[in-house]
């Protein structure tokens, strides 16, 4: 068996050859001067690693700012009410932030890519909801100008509910708040309504009712109101009920028919739209039947005329002697003009009519003076007022004839028309 060698504690012989060998090759190696010199070659490029991711930071930073820079956001609320303005400021924070978002991860992509490409449109769809926010709320202002400055205009025949929501809407009473693409959405009893669809509320329309009182007109001047008539009028009533079924309910409601009864027609038939074809069909009977009423108040009034002229001929034009002062028993009775003609049993008489048109013709001109007596003083005639914003006072009349009220709009819209004749 072996002898078990035991553990010797003495310097190992080999080791001090081998330094000593190193020592005198000169190849000895300083440990801590070498760890020195290694740690400076990694400070270095520690340095110079930083320094390069550095620039690249700052290359990042430099496209988020210029994406910034083109981001839209500069909205004016100055106009807007306290919770307008909340609502405003808050869509604005809430998109910036997602704009922000997506300029920083867009400026770490690489341009073209697909990643790339969907930051960027997050981008362009916050800028275009900007822009979408801001022409709304020119909108809205406008709107609301707009409406204060016409509502003295507005028809009664609007939608009683309608015209409720849109006062509140365009007098500032009801707030928006602003959806994703930056639209104005108001909360009305049917849900949440864009601005964009909100029209202003429809104005009196007076041309639907001179166009009326026309048709009404040719049929009281012809006194008949026969099929062929009445066909021909239903057909311009429903053509022009397909055109515009509002006008018939500005007329009905705002009184601008004085021929036609329509008190068969109820605030449900103006208010309802699932009954707009039942109000359209009862307006069109109740105007047949003024149409009808008028015809028959025409032809009475032309065989009146025919009964009391049958027989009699008022002087022709060449027998007429125009704007001659007219002396009885001394006295004065005034300018006329005069002629002889016949009366109803084919006898010889002196006619008189006033000058300037006046188409009506009198035997006598009332009772004669007496020539011992002066006639009384004449009162002088009472003066017309008008409005002040009546500039033509002959239109204004002709229209006050026809029509128991006549305001300014009504007044305005029949001068334009004349005028453009």
């Amino acid at each position: 068996m072996a002898k078990k060698q035991g553990i010797s504690y003495s310097a190992d012989a080999g080791l001090i050859r081998g330094e000593g060998a190193m020592r005198q090759a000169g190849g000895f190696v300083d440990a801590a001067k070498a760890i020195g010199a290694g740690f400076d070659r990694a400070s270095n490029q520690m340095a110079k690693a930083m320094a390069n991711r550095e620039r690249k930071q700052a290359a990042i930073d430099a496209k988020v700012a210029n994406s910034i820079r083109a981001m839209k956001g500069n909205v004016d609320v100055t106009g807007l009410s306290a919770t307008d303005q909340k609502a405003v400021n808050t869509f604005l924070i809430e998109q910036k932030d997602i704009y922000a978002q997506a300029a920083n991860l867009a400026a770490t992509l690489k341009p073209g890519t697909p990643e790339y490409t969907a930051q960027v449109d997050i981008m362009n769809n916050v800028n275009n909801s900007f822009v979408t926010l801001k022409e709304n709320l020119d909108s809205y202002e406008l709107g609301q100008t707009q409406y204060t400055d016409s509502s003295q205009d507005f028809s009664k025949g609007n939608n009683i509910g309608d015209a409720e929501f849109k006062s509140n809407v365009f007098l500032g009473k009801t707030p928006f708040k602003v959806g994703g693409g930056g639209n104005l959405l108001f909360s009305s009893p049917k849900g949440e309504v864009d601005f964009k669809d909100i029209d202003m509320p429809f104005k009196k329309n007076y041309e639907a009712a001179l166009e009326l009182d026309n048709m009404y007109k040719a049929v009281y001047s012809s006194g008949g109101f026969d099929e062929s008539q009445r066909n021909s009028f239903e057909t311009k009533l429903k053509a022009m009920a397909a055109s515009n079924p509002d006008a018939f309910k500005s007329v009905v409601a705002d009184g601008l028919n004085s021929y036609a009864n329509y008190s068969n027609i109820s605030p449900d038939m103006i208010d309802d739209p699932a009954q707009q074809d039942k109000f359209i069909e009862t307006f069109i009977q109740d105007t047949l039947n003024g149409a009808q009423k008028a015809a028959a108040a025409g032809k009475a009034k032309k065989n009146d005329e025919e009964g009391n002229n049958k027989g009699a001929r008022t002087p022709t034009p060449s027998a007429i002697v125009r704007g001659e002062e007219i002396f009885i028993n001394g006295k004065s009775m005034g300018v006329y003009d005069y002629g002889y003609g016949y009366d109803a049993n084919g006898n010889s008489v002196k006619y008189y009519r006033k000058p300037h048109g006046d188409s009506k013709w009198s035997t006598t001109l009332g009772p004669v003076p007496d020539s011992t007596t002066t006639p009384p003083t004449e009162e002088a005639p009472t003066t017309k007022e008008y409005p002040e914003w009546v500039e033509d006072k002959n239109l204004y009349d002709d229209l006050k004839a026809k029509y128991p009220v006549v305001d300014e709009a009504m007044y305005a819209y029949k001068l334009e028309e004349k005028n453009k004749q």
